[in-house]
């Protein structure tokens, strides 16, 4: 009613590129910008569209500010970025991973982008759809660096006094203009379950990484043979990160909330179960 704009998730970055990007660009004819980016989870079909904007936006922050430099330093070359310039952003409602997961988040980023190449590297169709959920993770990972303040500098989940978004007992309802937002997931409980559950990972897979590592230096191509024997034990790992009724996990720890307008009410509810 009042102009605010609310974007929900990305879908994935082919998509996002030929779908989303010219609407968003429209927005630059009209000098509008977004006052709220959710990304309710990091399912790679909801991320990677929201990673794409961004980078997007860094490269035109960084295009602009060239061809000022420009006006200033003859001969400085300006090269125009190849994507759609996405408008600025106000505020983003993102549960960054390190917040997530705690003191042990370095340690866990490591093994992710390792087990990912080793898992994309199979040639069993199953084990590279578990690299995905790596994949997404480091794409959560590389979100957070962005928006940081030593880069784009948005504010993030400043409705929660930059904590996590999730339900928290007594919790006021959130106003985005004529936007009312009433937060209904995840709980408090869901998410230091799931930073139980990506501890319990990390202790158990860092001696397999070892072990297949150990492998690879003594003998590449015994690694190749023996790949798909190695990794089982991962595999089995990840797949349990996909079971609700054994744990809650990133890509179903979804932010979920109501949103109401003018009498009219949505359920936004990411992949929640």
């Amino acid at each position: 009613k009042d102009g605010k704009l609310i974007l929900v998730d990305g879908g994935m970055a082919a998509s996002y590129r030929k779908h989303v990007a010219p609407s968003l660009n429209d927005l630059i004819q009209v000098d509008k910008a977004i006052d709220l980016v959710c990304v309710s989870h990091i399912d790679r079909d909801h991320i990677s569209g929201i990673l794409e904007m961004i980078d997007s936006l860094v490269d035109w922050r960084v295009y602009d500010y060239k061809k000022e430099q420009k006006k200033k330093q003859k001969g400085l070359k300006v090269k125009k970025p190849k994507s759609l310039h996405p408008p600025e952003i106000a505020s983003i409602w993102h549960n960054a991973f390190h917040e997530q997961i705690g003191d042990n988040s370095g340690r866990i980023e490591d093994m992710l982008a390792a087990f990912s190449s080793l898992l994309s590297a199979s040639t069993i169709p199953e084990y590279r759809v578990n690299a995905d959920l790596l994949t997404s993770t480091k794409e959560a990972i590389q979100l957070s660096r962005r928006i940081n303040a030593k880069q784009l500098n948005i504010p993030l989940n400043e409705h929660f006094g930059g904590k996590l978004v999730c339900l928290r007992k007594g919790q006021p309802k959130k106003n985005i203009g004529s936007f009312t937002l009433q937060i209904i997931g995840p709980s408090e409980k869901n998410l230091q379950e799931l930073r139980d559950e990506w501890n319990k990972w990390l202790e158990k897979n860092e001696e397999q990484l070892k072990k297949i590592r150990a492998e690879a230096e003594f003998d590449e191509k015994r690694l190749v043979t023996n790949l798909e024997q190695l990794l089982e034990p991962l595999v089995i790992q990840a797949d349990k990160l996909g079971q609700r009724s054994k744990v809650t996990t990133p890509n179903l720890a979804s932010i979920v909330f109501l949103l109401e307008e003018s009498g009219k009410k949505v359920l936004m509810t990411g992949d929640s179960h």
